[in-house]
């Protein structure tokens, strides 16, 4: 931080510093390593979540194979039938690694619509990644 005196003329006389912190170049050479941590870490948790997210999907359609479907299986063959949503609209509710949240396995939805269910991985996880 600099400041500017007057002489007696009412002049500006040069500034004077009155702080030294570091310089832009040094807070940047400072702050440029722990950024990068930053990303890196990130970039590990994401890897982390995204494990996770696998994982759960896996168990998901195991314990859906395992009880046999249930209301949700019947419910969606409802809503399809009754043409509440499409086929396409559907993909929305199986569970895949990138939707570990869906609510049918995709044998169940080729049992609905008598289509293979055929997972758009690079739009879910373009969707995910917003």
């Amino acid at each position: 931080m600099e400041i500017r005196e007057r002489d007696k003329y009412g002049n500006l006389k040069p500034p004077t510093k009155i702080f030294s912190g570091p310089t832009e170049k040094e807070t940047i050479a400072a702050l440029g390593p722990q950024l990068a941590q930053e990303k890196l870490d990130n970039m590990q948790r994401d890897i982390v979540i995204n494990g996770l997210g696998a994982q759960v999907a896996r168990m998901k359609i195991e314990i859906m194979q395992l009880k046999g479907g249930g209301f949700l299986m019947e419910f969606w063959e409802m809503a399809y039938k009754l043409k509440w949503v499409t086929a396409e609209k559907r993909r929305m509710a199986v569970i895949t690694e990138a939707n570990p949240f869906g609510e049918i396995t995709p044998e169940q939805y080729k049992e609905i619509t008598k289509q293979d269910f055929k997972s758009k991985h690079s739009l879910a996880l373009f969707l995910l990644s917003k």
